[in-house]
C-alpha cells in the first residue's frame, strides 16, 4: 500500500489546524487546560503535523520548514537544547521584576544569551571535535598502483 494520502488537501488542512492549536496551547502552557488534557492534545497535534510532512507532497507546511534560518537552527539544535536550561535557570536569579525590563526585553536577552552560548559551543567545541572524530575513522590513503605493470622485455638472441 502506498503511504501517500489520497486526499492530501484534507490532511494539509488538518495539519494547519493542528499547528495553530499547538501554537495556542504552547502560548498558554501555564493554563490549567494544558495540564488537564491539553498537553496530550498538543502531542497529537505535533503527530498530525509530522504525519503531514511525511505523507504529503511538497506543500504548505514543507516550504516554510525548508527555509534556511530554520535549517540552520536544526544544525545547531543540540547545543540549543543543552544550553537553554542553564541559561534560563541563570536568569531566574534575576527576575523580571528586579530588572525593570518588559517581558519581551527580558525574554529577548535570555534568547540572545542562549544563542551566544550555543554558537560558541557549536563552532569552538562541537565542530572541531566532529572533525577530529572524522579524521580518526577516515581510512588511510593507499598509494595507487597501476592496474597493469608491463613485464621487463626479454633479451632477443
Amino acid at each position: 500500500m502506498d503511504p501517500r494520502v489520497t486526499h492530501p488537501r484534507v490532511l494539509q488542512a488538518s495539519a494547519i489546524l493542528a499547528a495553530c492549536a499547538m501554537g495556542w496551547l504552547f502560548a498558554n502552557s501555564y493554563d490549567a487546560l494544558y495540564y488537564s488534557g491539553g498537553g496530550l492534545f498538543a502531542e497529537l497535534c505535533v503527530a498530525t503535523v509530522i504525519w503531514c510532512l511525511v505523507t504529503c507532497s511538497p506543500a504548505v507546511l514543507r516550504i516554510p520548514l525548508a527555509a534556511a534560518p530554520l535549517m540552520y537552527v536544526g544544525r545547531i539544535s543540540y547545543g540549543l537544547y543543552l544550553w537553554h536550561v542553564p541559561v534560563i535557570h541563570g536568569f531566574s536569579l534575576f527576575p523580571k521584576a528586579y530588572t525593570g525590563w518588559t517581558w519581551w526585553q527580558y525574554d529577548g536577552v535570555v534568547l540572545l544569551t542562549c544563542l551566544v552560548f550555543t554558537l560558541f559551543s557549536y563552532y569552538v567545541i562541537e565542530q572541531p571535535v566532529l572533525a577530529w572524530g572524522r579524521s580518526l575513522i577516515k581510512p588511510p590513503r593507499r598509494e595507487r598502483t597501476p592496474a597493469h605493470t608491463p613485464k621487463p622485455a626479454s633479451p632477443r638472441a
